[in-house]
């Protein structure tokens, strides 16, 4: 009897890890890996860098590119303040064959991305020749809530 509820209470611990909150849901990522705030870098650390890196960042600027195939491209502007990074992001063409699900799920959360909201991003920083510009392809996204500083009206008056 022990060895059951032994084996039960293991299987709902299993279960639970495996759970996660979606994109939408207030905090979560994507795939069910977590973003380590330790790993965060600020963005003018990683101008000039290629190779994996976690930032966190506002988004200023969305853009959707059709091609004439089929792809599309997505762009999003981000900055930390320190400095700034596009998220560049390829779409599933039309051909089957390569659709990939993780990339779809990917597609979806950044399309729902507007202007004003803040991200962790873990991904692969580059420079695109394209662009002549670094660039961040993402690997894992979380949307985060940030608490903005409110300056009052006797602050503002302080600061003047």
């Amino acid at each position: 009897m022990k060895n059951l509820r032994k084996k039960k209470r293991n299987a709902d611990l299993k279960n639970q890890k495996k759970k996660f909150s979606g994109f939408g849901a207030g905090g979560g990522n994507r795939y069910a890996k977590e973003i380590k705030d330790e790993d965060i870098v600020e963005i003018k650390d990683v101008i000039g860098y290629a190779g994996d890196v976690t930032i966190m960042a506002q988004v200023f600027g969305t853009e959707e590119i059709s091609h004439r195939n089929g792809t599309s491209q997505y762009r999003l502007k981000l900055t930390d303040y320190s400095d700034s990074i596009i998220l560049r992001l390829f779409g599933n063409g039309p051909n089957a064959k390569f659709q990939n699900k993780r990339r779809t799920e990917l597609i979806e959360s950044v399309k729902g991305i507007k202007k004003g909201q803040w991200l962790k991003v873990q991904g692969t920083v580059s420079n695109d020749p394209y662009l002549r510009d670094t660039i961040i392809e993402p690997k894992l996204l979380e949307l985060v809530s940030k608490e903005e500083k409110k300056i009052t009206i006797r602050e503002e008056k302080e600061l003047n």
